[in-house]
């Protein structure tokens, strides 16, 4: 019997088969944090990020009594993860876009904090909003909601063009 001809998968291929596995082997995952904004790399001029968003499908299959934080990157969940989040999420922090100075899911996560905490008994107790210092300003209504839902908020500025900060590395997890 012989054995399939191998096949090289595509760039896409190759990052939705670990963005999956990665899902699967996440389940009893802690912390989760994908810090920073996708930026072009200065030797490839033709390079544009890939991401996709993956923590739909992480914070789904999370055991909902072990994922305590998590930090995401533009791109890497859609509006779906603000339905799906563990009531046992203490800490959740956003990477604001660095290119448009918005948060695109911006309806989304007012809606969780209005009724996630009284209706699905959310433990959270920080969001914090990293970005640009001209993002600030549009966020005043996410702030507002959650002085109403009694959640610390924090507004963490990032200066462009250092992007990441210095004290937090690209993807950790416990």
């Amino acid at each position: 019997r012989e054995a399939p001809p191998f096949r090289q998968l595509s760039e896409g291929e190759r990052w939705d088969k670990w963005a999956s596995t990665f899902a699967t082997h996440a389940s009893k995952i802690r912390k989760l944090g994908f810090s920073g904004f996708p930026t072009p790399q200065k030797a490839d001029p033709g390079w544009s990020p890939r991401v996709t968003p993956i923590l739909d499908d992480v914070v789904f299959r999370a055991d909902s009594s072990t994922l305590e934080r998590l930090s995401c990157i533009d791109g890497m969940y859609s509006e779906n993860l603000f339905q799906s989040i563990p009531a046992s999420v203490q800490v959740l922090e956003f990477y604001v876009n660095a290119e448009t100075y918005t948060f695109r899911h911006e309806g989304a996560l007012v809606a969780m904090l209005e009724q996630g905490v009284p209706q699905r008994g959310l433990k959270l107790r920080l969001l914090r909003m990293v970005g640009p210092e001209e993002c600030r300003e549009g966020l005043l209504n996410v702030e507002n909601v959650c002085a109403m839902s009694g959640i610390a908020y924090a507004f963490i500025p990032v200066n462009p063009p250092l992007h990441t900060p210095p004290t937090r590395p690209p993807i950790r997890w416990g």
